[in-house]
């Protein structure tokens, strides 16, 4: 039997190569936990994001007929403009994460850098 370290979890850095298996070290069920309930938290973020969008919408659709002062809607739309932001980057983040578990496979470069740049892009 080989040595045994308190590091066995950790995979060779060389294994993370495109198109190579997204399963590293014959890890299954450790890489469905991972990716399945990395999905699940950004599907918790983006319903989030939905409700905070949907309720200031209605907000200001109800002051955009009184009177309101600038500072007042700048504060209500700041809240906005994150969920906005965070659903956008959300659904990009999103992708990487179905792809691997579709695929469970390292996908090829452009598709790497596809991904790389919306991510990029929608980080905020």
């Amino acid at each position: 039997m080989g040595k045994s370290s308190k590091y066995d979890w950790f995979v060779s850095v060389s294994e993370i190569q495109p198109g190579n298996s997204a399963i590293l070290g014959n890890k299954v069920t450790f890489f469905y936990i991972m990716h399945c309930s990395a999905v699940g938290i950004i599907v918790l973020s983006m319903s989030s994001c939905l409700v905070v969008i949907v309720h200031i919408t209605s907000q200001l659709r109800k002051t955009r007929y009184g009177k309101i002062n600038q500072r007042q809607d700048f504060a209500l739309r700041f809240p906005l403009y994150l969920a906005i932001v965070d659903f956008v980057w959300g659904a990009a983040h999103s992708m990487d994460h179905l792809f691997l578990l579709i695929h469970q496979e390292y996908s090829k470069n452009s598709v790497v850098n596809l991904l790389g740049v919306s991510l990029w892009i929608f980080f905020g």
